[in-house]
């Protein structure tokens, strides 16, 4: 079986073993050793008898395994391309929990959120945990993100893994991003079962990922040293990432992408090629906002260092794209 999937196989089959009620400590890491026998003396039969129930229990393990990594690969719930407008349940005050770097606070993204769901009517508390640089492995082990996803019983908590790592290859992904995203997924739901995870899906670098000038891994995957080849693979690695986690994915990379190619003469990037300008970034909050309140975005705040015209602009793609399928973001 490929490695690609150890790490998925062992956290399904852990998970599967406890949806089954079966303690997974028995039938999983079931071991042999000598202290076995010192209760009272076994006869070679029985002896033999103990070791094929242990080779039992492992192919039962392994079973296990493969049937929920099969489930999970043909049965994962399809994220849905378009939105149901004002389908959610809102409280009086909704909770947001930021998670990531700074394509998150770039701009103050969750303050112009904050802004767009006052107009609406709509109280929201919101808090960052962004640090440069950070990726959800860095989060994983940090001690004020877990604290702070302890902290109150958050309605929404949007997690952004930084920008490269979520262009990997596929075969990447599991170890470098699946093993944290679980780690930090877990978290929030021991705090609160019912708080909605949606995953940021961030644009794509100007030059793909020699933007950053990594030579390497454009030479050994031409694909990915273009902004669109580099946005297509953060698509699909968001898309997969959130049906592997039963999670909502905000498709904010693929609105800039279609604001590019609509309006080409209208520059969204900062200098470094990286970072947005503030109309990037009011452009990725209008996804977030839709994805978040399932409230459309249009007539809504327009930051005062944003042109009006292209804010407005903004609202009115976004909500096409999300509310109406035109063009569906995730085949775009």
């Amino acid at each position: 079986m490929s490695t690609t999937y150890t790490y998925r196989i062992r956290n399904q089959m852990k998970r599967t073993c406890l949806e089954l009620n079966t303690d997974e400590q028995n039938i999983c890491e079931f071991h042999l050793d000598d202290n076995s026998f010192n209760e009272q003396p076994f006869d070679q039969k029985d002896i033999q008898h103990v070791k094929i129930s242990v080779k039992m229990k492992n192919l039962i393990c392994t079973l296990i395994a493969c049937m929920a990594l099969l489930s999970c690969e043909t049965q994962s719930p399809s994220i849905p391309s378009i939105l149901k407008e004002n389908s959610r349940q809102l409280p009086e005050i909704t909770k947001i929990l930021f998670i990531g770097n700074s394509h998150t606070n770039r701009n103050d993204i969750p303050s112009t959120i904050q802004m767009m769901a006052a107009l609406a009517g709509d109280s929201t508390y919101s808090h960052n945990e962004t640090q440069p640089g950070y990726t959800l492995a860095n989060h994983s082990v940090r001690e004020a993100t877990l604290k702070t996803i302890d902290s109150l019983e958050w309605d929404f908590v949007i997690l952004q893994e930084q920008g490269g790592t979520q262009a990997i290859p596929n075969f990447m992904i599991d170890t470098a991003v699946y093993k944290y995203a679980d780690i930090l997924i877990d978290a929030i739901k021991r705090n609160n079962s019912h708080t909605k995870i949606i995953l940021y899906m961030t644009h794509a670098y100007e030059e793909g990922v020699l933007s950053f000038n990594d030579t390497t891994w454009a030479k050994n995957e031409p694909l990915v040293s273009t902004y669109r080849g580099m946005q297509d693979r953060i698509r699909e690695n968001n898309i997969a990432m959130a049906e592997w986690f039963n999670v909502e994915v905000s498709p904010a990379g693929v609105m800039w992408k279609i604001f590019t190619d609509s309006y080409p003469e209208v520059n969204l990037f900062n200098s470094d090629e990286i970072h947005p300008l503030p109309n990037g970034s009011y452009l990725l909050a209008c996804a977030i906002y839709s994805s978040i309140y399932t409230k459309s975005p249009v007539g809504k705040f327009i930051p005062a260092n944003v042109n009006k015209e292209e804010g407005v602009a903004m609202q009115n793609l976004v909500y096409q794209s999300l509310f109406k399928g035109k063009p569906d973001w995730k085949t775009y």
